[in-house]
């Protein structure tokens, strides 16, 4: 089973912002289209993830095949507070 332990206080998931994007001359009406995006402080904890798993060596052949199965990945997620 792969696991990993985040030395690091969890963050909640936001409700993504959107922008609708304008035509101009670099790109005509068929390209308008509405964009979504996180605010910084939630990429930047995904950011730090990644780069914690990176750093450990757990992004093995292990990770891929449980995120890339195609019956779905279960996930169990403990969060540790100190108290």
């Amino acid at each position: 089973m792969w696991s990993v332990t985040l030395p690091f206080q969890p963050v909640s998931a936001p409700r993504p912002s959107a922008r609708r994007n304008v035509s101009d001359a670099t790109n005509d009406v068929a390209e308008k289209r509405i964009s979504t995006y996180y605010d910084k402080k939630y990429l930047d904890y995904l950011k730090k993830i990644k780069s914690f798993i990176e750093d450990q060596g757990l992004l093995d052949d292990e990770f891929y095949s449980i995120v890339n199965d195609p019956m779905g990945a279960i996930m169990e997620v403990d969060f540790y507070y100190q108290i």
